[in-house]
């Protein structure tokens, strides 16, 4: 089947590529996992929610959340609907949280946990187009996620074919996000990608690896940034199962419970993974030590 939106991935792993495990990510030190299945449910739910609460094609949501599974219901549950995402650092700084949300025009924020929320809900505050946030942690203050998830079960009926015509009229070149750069030659620039943007390298890039359909993938670095984000669809397009990481303090624990046959990294994170063998190295029984530096 042609792939040509970033939402037509959820159909090629439900007809090509079911699995078990098509997300997985870890709360409250155990791995949840969701299958193809209900990955595209929660895509849909996701759809049907924004949709009974108002928001229409052409809006814009903003993300501020690390790796998790559900970055990924909102990804395809805004495509799908026509609504463009802009995904958000969570380690920016005040100003370029104001400057990024104002010049976006987003009219709502999905965020992950209070520490991101207490930082941005003051800013929200100020900014009379954004009408919700919703967070993915069940904290104080903001929506609930699942609250989110909620509503489009209860408006499925309603707004089921209304998101399938709405996939009708949605072509490639149509704009699907919006990605901040790092602002580092001042305030940060909102660089405008269309679906064939992203697809067309992700799935030029999946014929640069070996990984394929039954495979695991952990995933790290920030989806946020148009790097980690292609290859999250370079993997899906390979119907390669993704276990998402948001601490990077995890990367070693989670290499040893999945046991991933793939993941991207930067050259900074494996010195820090080698520094950490090291720094066992050096408390192990000297003949463990030698054993170990036998090349």
């Amino acid at each position: 089947m042609d792939v040509t939106r970033i939402f037509d991935l959820i159909r090629l792993n439900l007809e090509k590529y079911p699995r078990k495990d098509m997300y997985g990510g870890k709360r409250d030190n155990e791995w949840k996992i969701y299958s193809t299945e209900e990955v595209a449910n929660y895509v849909n739910w996701v759809s049907y929610g924004l949709l009974a609460s108002g928001y229409k094609k052409g809006d814009k949501i903003a993300t501020v959340s690390g790796n998790r599974p559900e970055w990924n219901f909102i990804d395809h549950g805004l495509a799908q609907a026509g609504l463009i995402h802009v995904p958000i650092y969570s380690t920016i700084s005040i100003d370029e949280y104001r400057y990024i949300l104002q010049h976006s025009g987003v009219k709502a924020i999905v965020l992950s946990n209070k520490i991101i929320y207490r930082k941005v809900a003051p800013i929200a505050s100020k900014i009379p187009e954004i009408k919700d946030i919703f967070s993915f942690d069940s904290i104080e203050g903001p929506k609930s996620f699942s609250e989110l998830i909620e509503k489009g079960k209860k408006n499925e009926d309603k707004y089921r074919d209304e998101v399938e015509k709405i996939k009708e009229t949605i072509k490639a070149e149509d704009l699907a996000t919006i990605v901040y750069t790092s602002g580092t030659t001042g305030n940060p620039k909102g660089v405008m990608l269309s679906h064939r943007n992203l697809l067309s390298n992700a799935i030029s890039t999946s014929k640069a690896h070996p990984v394929e359909y039954g495979q695991r993938a952990i995933s790290f670095l920030p989806l946020c940034h148009v790097y980690e984000r292609m290859m999250n669809y370079n993997f899906q397009y390979k119907g390669i199962s993704i276990y998402y990481v948001d601490n990077m303090g995890l990367i070693t624990e989670a290499l040893r419970e999945i046991k991933p046959q793939i993941f991207n990294t930067v050259p900074r994170i494996l010195e820090k993974i080698y520094d950490n063998i090291l720094s066992k190295v050096r408390n192990l029984p000297w003949i463990k030590k030698v054993i170990f530096m036998v090349p």
